[in-house]
């Protein structure tokens, strides 16, 4: 067969996925799909950075380290979710979101509370480790004693 007579179509995963499901999808929700992956990736690279500082603060207590677990966990969420997001040009839930959003569903709720839970779940990690690494800070250690400042944020401690 020469090649005169070839006829190809090539397709990404999401124009594959918007067939299958006999969706539209045009070119401006790929794209904008695609920069909300790309500032996604941005923001787990700012928060894994955030992690690694946290790694690094000398604190007796260890509460830093916890939170530079948690952070550095959920960045890598982000880092993955991020990246399928960008490559796929689909919109792409983290395992956060999609495991609150399982353990709603196991305990009966409905599918939109689901979403609620998977998005609190989504943002409980970033804001209570900046809550409680912000609710106190050594400002000095003398004679074995420390003295606390007490500095009122915004968000709860969880």
């Amino acid at each position: 067969m020469s090649q005169e007579e070839e006829f190809r179509v090539v397709l990404s995963y999401a124009q594959m996925a918007a067939i299958l499901e006999h969706q539209s999808l045009s070119a401006a929700e790929i794209a904008s799909n695609r920069i909300f992956g790309g500032l996604r990736v941005v923001g787990g690279i700012i928060e894994l950075a955030g992690a690694g500082v946290l790694c690094a603060l000398p604190e007796p207590t260890m509460i830093s380290k916890m939170g530079c677990v948690a952070m550095g966990v959920h960045a890598s969420d982000q880092l993955a979710a991020g990246t399928a997001q960008l490559l796929s040009g689909e919109t792409t839930a983290s395992y956060a979101y999609r495991s609150g959003q399982a353990i709603a569903a196991g305990l009966g709720a409905s599918p939109a509370t689901g979403q609620v839970i998977g998005l609190a779940g989504e943002f409980a990690v970033p804001l209570s480790t900046a809550s409680l690494y912000a609710a106190f800070r050594v400002s000095s250690f003398q004679g074995g004693r420390m003295r606390l400042n007490y500095v009122l944020t915004a968000f709860p401690i969880i």
